[in-house]
């Protein structure tokens, strides 16, 4: 472990209960309803995988991590993103770089 972060986790993460069609409407907001927020998520995933199944989970990943594993917009980056992995146990422990993970 160290102090540097390598973006593992944004090369393959999920949000609970948000699949394509949620993303899709944060992006058009027809009703002007979706935050700052969800439309900077909405604009920076890419869907990588889509488990089969009830309740599949949809996987994403950042268009913005460099490929060293740096965030391109790190000083912008959303919630979502500084606040991971918002109480839950971390996907990447085995592999993540980064001593707070």
């Amino acid at each position: 472990m160290g102090d540097r972060c390598t973006g593992h986790c944004c090369r393959r993460f999920y949000f609970d209960g948000v699949g394509p069609e949620q993303i899709e409407a944060w992006k058009t907001d027809v009703r002007d309803t979706a935050t700052d927020e969800e439309k900077f998520i909405a604009d920076m995933v890419i869907l990588v995988e889509h488990e089969e199944g009830e309740g599949g989970r949809f996987w994403w990943r950042c268009r913005h991590v460099l490929e060293n594993g740096d965030c391109g917009v790190y000083e912008t980056r959303p919630d979502a993103c500084r606040k991971y992995p918002n109480g839950r146990p971390c996907d990447y422990q085995e592999t993540c770089t980064w001593t707070a993970a």
